[in-house]
């Protein structure tokens, strides 16, 4: 019975580990990651990695669900304790398509779980003996025993190694697959040792620094230094500059297809449907080429320096993507109907102001969800699932619990990168906090304003600005009935 449950560990030449039955031994099997056929052999388990290069830089893609720990052994206790329940766990399954980690180590990240309660109710279940890492050196050559991504993963480190005894540092000793994957990696008997998530954490980042992202474009390379710290602390950013560039939708492709090439107001009409299409006129007009680096925020002067042929030309070159079919929890209809109702708010209230505005302000409002398409890429698997048309404060709350990072700073890493003017950057990247505005402060207050129009309409609830709006009123020079008026005028068209 016990050669039945025994289970062998195999490595596939695209790096893809699985655990076998030993009663499989002289077969093959197929790689869940590539599909190739792997032969499993007596000597299956690896041997110790080898050391870690200077400028190595992890994958960070999360292993396939063939592979990643399960329940990690803590889950049930979890539940027992109350400490967590079966809500945190779906949205931690939502997390795992994308980003590693285990059960416990992702509820503590987003705030679902605090970390010393947890510790204190292992220390209270395993029985292991605890380490205290603040007060311990771990040798060099000790962290060459384990692949680096395992450590990252499972908040694991080995500390010691004595004869054939390895002592691991582990934030979840009932972690038996992670225990019997370091045996046989290493070929040592291991020993665990409970120790403080944030003790492992702070040593992880200290001892295993991540490579510097380089790059020799100038924009990106100042938003390497401008993003330094989450660049270090959060995989979803390191993701990000990852990203090639955003591509419109071929629907959108289509339609500019059908426009003359000469016919400047029909191109422009059709790029003012796509926040896309309008993105990437400007990232043209804003190159070097005409002479107005970071200067163009209307799509009307983006036309007027490019000219009909050009400005079509540029468009229809870029690579469609077909975002329906790549994202299929991606709502692309009512990301399309947010953008552009945002963007009729945003020109009604500009008009409303008699404000010099009316026509960046349309741009600020089709761009302020671009965010959400960015974040889609990035993350596959489940963002576009676990945000579902959230929009406003609701989406924010809900992309800091799930990924302590929203996509109104998404939105603002795409627009830099970009090339777009302050005028557009800052509103859509502090749509959630129009005081803290002081670049493009009247445009911000203003986009603050008109999500929460584009809200209660698309909610069907009755317009109501509540103290929250107060400040943006006051900034704006407006009142609730003038708000009103601009509500009334424009959502009839939608």
């Amino acid at each position: 019975m016990a050669q039945d449950t025994a289970k062998l560990l195999i490595v596939c030449v695209c790096g893809q580990k699985m655990k076998v039955p030993a009663a499989a031994l002289g077969k093959s099997a197929t790689c869940v990651s590539c599909g190739e056929r792997v032969e499993i052999k007596g000597d299956a388990a690896p041997k110790p990695a080898d050391p870690i290069p200077d400028d190595f830089e992890p994958t960070e893609e999360s292993a396939p669900a063939e592979s990643r720990p399960g329940s990690d052994d803590a889950t049930n206790l979890l539940l027992d304790n109350k400490l967590a329940d079966e809500a945190a766990l779906a949205d931690v399954s939502l997390v795992q398509r994308d980003l590693p980690g285990t059960t416990w180590s992702i509820l503590i990240d987003t705030g679902g779980l605090d970390s010393q309660k947890f510790h204190d109710m292992l220390q209270q279940q395993s029985g292991a003996a605890t380490i205290d890492l603040s007060n311990y050196n771990v040798p060099d050559d000790m962290l060459t025993l384990l692949p680096e991504q395992l450590i990252r993963e499972r908040y694991v480190i080995p500390v010691d190694k004595l004869g054939k005894l390895l002592t691991l540092a582990m934030a979840c000793p009932q972690d038996q697959d992670t225990v019997q994957e370091v045996g046989q990696i290493t070929g040592l008997r291991v020993k665990p040792m409970l120790c403080n998530y944030e003790a492992l954490r702070e040593t992880i980042g200290k001892r295993l620094r991540y490579s510097k992202i380089e790059s020799e474009d100038s924009i990106l390379g100042s938003l390497v230094t401008e993003f330094d710290k989450p660049l270090n602390e959060k995989i979803v950013v390191r993701k990000l500059f990852r990203l090639g560039d955003l591509g419109p939708s071929r629907a959108a492709v289509s339609m500019l297809g059908d426009v003359a090439a000469d016919d400047l107001p029909g191109v422009l009409n059709e790029v003012l449907n796509d926040p896309v299409l309008t993105g990437q006129l400007l990232r043209h007009a804003n190159s070097g080429a005409f002479g107005m680096q970071g200067q163009v925020d209307t799509v009307g002067l983006a036309g007027a320096l490019m000219g009909p042929t050009s400005a079509l030309e540029a468009l229809i070159d870029l690579e469609p993507v077909e975002y329906a079919k790549k994202h299929k929890a991606l709502d692309m209809g009512a990301f399309l109907k947010r953008s552009r109702l945002c963007a009729a708010c945003m020109k009604g209230l500009a008009e409303k102001m008699d404000s010099q505005y009316i026509h960046s302000a349309q741009v600020v409002g089709l761009l302020f969800d671009i965010g959400r398409l960015v974040m889609a890429e990035a993350l596959p698997g489940g963002y576009a699932q676990g945000v579902g048309n959230l929009m406003g404060r609701k989406l924010y709350d809900r992309e800091m619990q799930l990924y302590r990072f929203p996509s109104s700073e998404a939105g603002y890493f795409q627009l830099r990168r970009w090339n777009l003017p302050a005028t557009i950057m800052e509103p859509v990247r502090l749509q959630h906090a129009p005081g803290t505005a002081s670049k493009s402060v009247t445009l911000t207050h203003m986009l603050y304003i008109a999500i929460g129009m584009a809200e209660t309409w698309l909610t069907n609830d009755d317009l109501f600005l509540g103290k929250e709006y107060d400040e943006s009123l006051r900034t704006l020079d407006l009142k609730p009935d003038d708000v009103d008026i601009v509500y009334r005028n424009v959502t009839p068209n939608f």
